[in-house]
C-alpha cells in the first residue's frame, strides 16, 4: 500500500469560498461600463484563466480597457477583498487542512490565479509548503502541469498525493497528473472523470475518508 503523503489544493471554491466575491468583482466592472453580469455568466468563467474572465468582462460592460487591464483590476480588487477579510475557507476546508498538517503530511496550493491576489490568501494561510499559481507554469489547467511541478517541488510522487478541485478543468488536471483526485463541486451535475471521487461538500470529507480513499486505489 502505498502512504499519503500530501494534500494538493485547488484555491477558487476548493480551499475556499471565494465565488461570491469574484462575482462582485466581475459585475462591477460590467456595470461601470453600463452592462449586466448574472450569475451564469459568472458561473461560466469558473475554472477558466483569468484572461477568460477579463474578455467575458469586457464584452459583457462594453469595457474601453484592454483585457491585460481588466485582468489586473480583477486582481487588485480581490487581493484588496481577502486582505480586508480574510481568508474565506470553504465549509470544512480549514479543518482537513488542521487534521493533514496534524498527521505530518505536506500541503500544496495549486491554482490558476495570479498576482497579488494569490498573494494574499498565501499570507493568510497557515502550514502550506508549496504555491504553484497560474504565473508560474507555462500550461494552465486542464493540463497537470502545475500538480506535476507541486509534486516535484514537495519531492514527492503522484501516488503519494491527493487532490481536491472543485471545477471540471480542474479535475481533469488532477487526474491527469495521477494523483488520487477528489471532486467538490459548487452544484450539482457536473461531470466528473472516471475514476474521481465526488462529494457534495467537503464538510462530508474527513482526513480518515481521503486515506481510505487513498488506499483502495492503491491497494495491491
Amino acid at each position: 500500500m502505498t502512504e499519503l503523503a500530501a494534500l494538493l489544493w485547488d484555491m477558487d471554491g476548493t480551499l475556499i469560498d471565494s465565488e461570491r466575491y469574484w462575482f462582485k468583482a466581475e459585475a462591477d466592472l460590467v456595470h461601470a461600463g453600463g452592462g449586466t453580469w448574472s450569475r451564469e455568466q459568472a458561473d461560466e468563467c469558473v475554472g477558466k484563466p483569468l484572461q477568460f474572465t477579463a474578455r467575458q468582462v469586457k464584452e459583457a460592460g462594453g469595457l474601453s480597457e484592454d483585457v491585460e487591464d481588466i485582468s489586473r483590476l480583477l486582481i487588485e480588487t480581490m487581493a484588496g477583498y481577502i486582505r480586508n477579510d480574510g481568508v474565506p475557507y470553504r465549509i470544512g476546508a480549514e479543518e482537513l487542512v488542521t487534521q493533514a498538517r496534524a498527521a505530518g503530511l505536506k500541503l500544496a496550493l495549486v491554482t490558476l490565479a495570479v498576482g497579488p491576489y494569490v498573494q494574499a490568501v498565501w499570507d493568510g494561510l497557515q502550514g502550506f509548503d508549496v504555491c504553484i499559481s497560474g504565473d508560474s507554469v507555462t500550461r494552465q489547467k486542464p493540463d497537470p502541469e502545475a500538480y506535476l511541478s507541486a509534486m516535484a517541488q514537495l519531492g514527492l510522487e503522484a501516488h503519494q498525493c491527493v487532490a481536491l478541485e472543485d471545477s471540471p478543468t480542474g479535475v481533469k488536471a488532477a487526474a491527469a497528473s495521477g494523483a488520487t483526485t477528489i471532486f467538490v463541486p459548487p452544484a450539482e451535475g457536473a461531470e466528473s472523470p472516471e475514476g474521481v471521487c465526488e462529494f457534495t461538500s467537503l464538510g462530508d470529507v474527513t482526513l480518515e475518508t481521503i486515506e481510505r480513499l487513498h488506499a483502495e486505489r492503491h491497494a495491491s
